[in-house]
């Protein structure tokens, strides 16, 4: 049977909460993306308990890809307990694997866990341009899920579009750390100056240099630095979405959805083709 890929559940032996606080999660994407780097991986979303993920891989490999992140996981989460026999199922065909992102990514609903709001145990977020990590997850979605648009992503998840103009009333390091899925915004790693000097360049025209410097907790000295560097568009991209989700102000809800027009890709305009870059 020629399958177009499996679905891998990982759960732990005895259950509990695998990534219980921001931090653990933001740390649990990136061992996930920095692990799974040379493999298929197409979506996933850890839970509380456990996780899911689909690969474009035979069971072979799939199985690997699980083995790793699973080793991974327990390394850098320090968890107590070992990972049960991962689930491998086969997907069938593109519909399958449509129905298996979908509920991959809307755990939470089948769930009804409500402590990951914001995904950052997900690879929704690199798919929608939050995140910018230089890893393939986003391009096999788009590879595996062709007519999949932004606006049907977000529909999935049930959340408004956060492509809008910079709300500046939320936290600007805890957006950093989420736009480079790291546990603190203030480090030194070369992603998090790109994502400072990020803020540096949307906010330049809307605060004071002294404003800046305060919010973002740097000495004029490092202030200076940052206005140096050019930061990628994927990283402004990035800062810029995620400044807007953690503002208090955005309704993060998605409005009800509307029946979608019955026309083929040919016909639909550029941005709602992609959902990488908004």
């Amino acid at each position: 049977m020629n399958d177009v890929g499996h679905q891998c559940v990982m759960r732990l032996k005895r259950d509990r909460v695998i990534a219980p606080t921001e931090a653990e999660r933001r740390l649990l994407a990136r061992t996930v993306l920095t692990v799974g780097r040379d493999f298929p991986i197409v979506a996933f979303r850890f839970g509380d308990t456990h996780g899911h993920m689909a690969v474009a891989a035979d069971e072979v490999v799939a199985a690997e890809c699980a083995r790793r992140i699973e080793s991974g996981l327990k390394q850098r989460l320090k968890l107590p307990v070992p990972f049960a026999r991962v689930e491998i199922t086969p997907i069938r065909d593109v519909w399958h694997m449509k129905n298996v992102v979908r509920y991959t990514f809307t755990q939470d609903e089948h769930h009804g866990f409500r402590n990951d709001p914001l995904h950052e145990a997900s690879s929704l977020p690199d798919a929608l341009g939050w995140r910018a990590i230089d890893t393939p997850t986003a391009f096999k979605l788009k590879e595996q899920q062709p007519r999949l648009r932004r606006g049907d992503l977000l529909q999935m998840v049930r959340m408004a579009d956060p492509n809008v103009p910079v709300l500046w009333d939320g936290e600007w390091l805890d957006a950093v750390a989420a736009a480079i899925c790291r546990t603190d915004g203030s480090g030194k790693h070369r992603d998090a100056l790109a994502a400072r000097s990020a803020v540096v360049q949307l906010a330049i025209d809307s605060f004071s240099p002294a404003e800046i410097r305060d919010r973002l907790e740097v000495s004029a000295r490092a202030y200076g630095r940052l206005l140096e560097i050019t930061p990628p568009a994927a990283m402004k991209r990035a800062v810029r979405q995620q400044l807007v989700l953690r503002s208090p102000t955005f309704v993060r809800t998605a409005p009800e959805a509307k029946e979608p027009k019955a026309t083929d890709a040919a016909g639909l305009a550029a941005d709602e083709r992609r959902f990488v870059e908004p």
